[in-house]
């Protein structure tokens, strides 16, 4: 999946930044990482709860 700015309101570095005030430190690319598996299973979330109305 890529990034599309236009729904993807967190940056690789902003995600970076809130895992360092949470004491995990971990590279940009490694954030983008974590952010694609994010995306990922929020999208996959919904699609469960649409099924399940």
């Amino acid at each position: 999946m890529k990034p599309n700015d236009k729904t993807r309101s967190i940056t690789p570095e902003k995600a970076q930044q809130m895992l360092s005030e949470m004491g995990i430190n971990i590279s940009t690319s490694k954030a983008a990482v974590v952010l694609d598996f994010m995306y990922k299973m929020a999208i996959l979330q919904v699609k469960d709860f649409n099924r399940e109305k």
